[in-house]
This record gives structure tokens, sequence and C-alpha cells, in this order.
């Protein structure tokens, strides 16, 4: 499905200038015969929104045309990463036993 948004005619543009921003009204060129005919190439359809609503019609037309379920297998990976970290901890707790023999034990 094809949806060409926006209104005709002139447009409102926010634009960044020495200023800072502003509003700049444009010409709006959708062009609606290339989005019906690719619409219409792969077995869709063309449609128009030029405000919110008309947009949140659209597509409740197309969830009403498309009734297929789509069902998709999910695959999980896991990776353990835990041997990274365990050695560097427990070299840490073994320095940690040897130094509390030493002048460099904990104090209360």
């Amino acid at each position: 499905y094809a949806i060409g948004a926006g209104t005709k005619g002139k447009a409102p543009f926010i634009v960044d200038s020495l200023f800072g921003k502003q509003v700049v009204y444009d010409d709006v060129q959708i062009d609606d015969a290339s989005l019906t005919k690719v619409a219409e190439q792969t077995g869709g359809a063309y449609f128009r929104a030029q405000d919110a609503q008309s947009l949140e019609d659209i597509y409740q037309k197309i969830d009403a045309l498309e009734k297929t379920e789509i069902t998709q297998p999910v695959y999980l990976e896991y990776n353990d990463d835990f041997d990274f970290y365990l050695l560097p901890a427990l070299g840490l707790l073994l320095l940690e036993i040897v130094l509390l023999g030493t002048r460099l034990r904990k104090i209360p």
C-alpha cells in the first residue's frame, strides 16, 4: 500500500536560519501517479492523506483489507560472559587474602 501524506498547495516547513527557527511555506509536490502505479504493481492500493484524521482512517481501511495473520518464529541466543569477570574477581579475592597477612591489612 502507498500513502501520499501532505496537503495540496503550500505547506509550512520549519527551517534553521540566522535568526533561529522560522516557518517557511513551500509548495508540496506529491507524485500521485507514480504512487498509484507502484501500489497497483505490488497488488495494493494508493491512498491520499491530507490530515491526521484521514491518515488514521486510511490505517483502519488497510487494517480491514489485511486479514493475513503473520507468524514468525523467535530465536533467542544467550552468550555467557561470566568467565571474563570470574577470573579477575578470583584474582582480586586471592590478592586480598594474601595482603591480609602483611602490613596492608584492614584497619577496623
